[in-house]
């Protein structure tokens, strides 16, 4: 070990050494000496750090009201976090690491080594014997500034109160569902009928035949969802699709009413093509993700959808005169009640050709190229016995592969077997030089080497403008 080295290591371990010291004497974090791991208590210790600093202050979460002997937890998030595990500790100090910080405990003190800085915090719901406990206060913050800081929590038996969710509008047995988001204070998991609350975020559903879902939840804010509904004379709606409910010290009922969906006619209205030619446009989006595809050779496309907000796409039209692409090619449009309407335009995007000339095979062998870029058209490939190979493609910078050729003596190469080109508004030439290798010389592929080969597409290559 170097001077500077040493020097480093003995300024670290004695400030992990202090560190150490203060926070036992605080009954924050365990003794441990400046090269040894820590023991850990009950839960992931951590220390949370605001900024790559060494220099820390205790911070102490103390709790009342829950049972002798209960695990509770805290999360403290912050800019840098100090990992004080096993693994992250030894002869080196702690790893420093962007991320937040967590510390439980069957005590009444849970603590955290911090720097100063601003952190916000989360303490869990508890149980204790299948019963849940609340903080009164289960998120906030907290400010370090040159000293010690002291977090109080009070835990309190959760309440829990009926959440009712009735529809009216579905025929008799019909399945529907409700899915619920957790609320701060504590949240919950998987729900079902009569579900009762969990500690820790999260979200549940449940589902019913019959008119009514329940839940069981203490005090809070909840987001719900409920999917539309399938039945034999089709999809219904329900109204409100989504929203929220708050449990305040009594049972709650939430009215949902399905219907069938209101549909509009979309219409898409091209000019610019040759008459005749197919085009095709999407939608994507609304309410529930919905999505349409539909193609057409007049100039018009329509869809049916319900009310939304949707994206949609207007694809590219290949032609042997060249490529038509649409303006706008992709938008937003919103259905609220009426009929809409989506002009867009196409114009011809002129192509050109790449021709690959070869050399060296022998005459009649087969061989590929190919081409990869961005833009309208981002890929081609072809294939040809003659000597030489061509592919359409409009203006833009692309990646071009010469595959190996394979043959029951050898393998040909090709160089380049791959390279950069670039179109701009005249054809261009790539020559491609072929070179024989015998399997009893070199490598031999297995079958599927032979079938595929790996090449990378880097590189770059000289071309000339036919």
């Amino acid at each position: 070990m170097t001077a500077s080295k040493a020097a480093w290591a003995a300024v670290l371990g004695g400030t992990l050494l202090l560190l150490s010291i203060a926070a036992a004497g605080l009954g924050v974090l365990p003794a441990f000496a400046g090269h040894s791991a820590p023991s850990i208590p009950a839960g992931h210790v951590t220390a949370v750090s605001g900024n790559n600093s060494s220099t820390t202050y205790p911070v102490t979460f103390s709790e009342s009201g829950l049972p002798n002997g209960t695990f509770w937890y805290v999360s403290v998030h912050g800019a840098w976090v100090p990992w004080y595990g096993p693994e992250h500790f030894g002869p080196h100090g702690p790893f420093w690491g962007h991320g937040s910080g967590s510390n439980g405990s069957t005590n009444q003190r849970i603590g955290f080594a911090v720097a100063n800085g601003t952190y916000d915090f989360f303490v869990s719901g508890a149980h204790s014997n299948g019963t849940l406990y609340t903080p009164t206060a289960s998120i906030g913050n907290f400010t370090v500034n040159g000293s010690a800081v002291a977090v109080n929590v009070t835990f309190a038996l959760a309440t829990f109160y009926n959440v009712s969710f009735v529809e009216s509008g579905l025929p008799n047995g019909t399945f529907w569902a409700v899915v619920l988001h957790g609320s701060d204070r504590g949240g919950w998991g998987h729900a079902g009928e009569g579900a009762r609350a969990d500690c820790g975020g999260g979200s549940g559903w449940s589902g019913s035949n019959t008119s009514s879902i329940n839940f069981t939840l203490p005090d809070g804010t909840y987001r719900f969802a409920v999917p539309a509904a399938w039945t034999s004379s089709g999809l219904l709606f329900a109204n409100p699709q989504s929203g929220t409910v708050t449990v305040n010290g009594s049972s709650v009922t939430e009215s949902i009413t399905f219907a069938p969906p209101q549909l509009y006619n979309v219409t898409f209205n091209e000019t610019g093509l040759p008459n005749g030619t197919t085009w095709s446009a999407a939608v994507v989006g609304g309410g529930w993700g919905n999505f349409g595809f539909n193609s057409s050779a007049n100039s018009t496309i329509g869809f049916v959808i319900g009310d939304g907000t949707y994206r949609y796409g207007v694809l590219p039209v290949w032609t042997s005169g060249g490529i038509y692409v649409a303006t706008p090619a992709t938008g937003n449009l919103t259905v609220n009640g009426s009929a809409v309407s989506v002009s867009v335009a196409f114009a011809l995007v002129p192509t050109y050709n790449v021709t690959f000339v070869e050399t060296g095979l022998p005459n009649g062998t087969s061989w590929s190229a190919g081409l990869f870029g961005s833009g309208w058209g981002h890929a081609a490939w072809n294939s040809t016995s003659n000597g030489s190979l061509t592919l359409t493609v409009p203006d833009g910078a692309y990646h071009f592969l010469v595959a190996p050729v394979f043959n029951s003596t050898g393998y040909f190469s090709a160089s380049p077997a791959f390279g950069n080109v670039t179109v701009n508004g005249t054809s261009v030439t790539v020559d491609v030089s072929f070179s024989f290798s015998n399997y009893s010389s070199a490598w031999a592929p297995s079958n599927s080497d032979r079938a595929s080969s790996h090449v990378g597409l880097s590189g770059s290559v000289l071309a000339r403008s036919a």
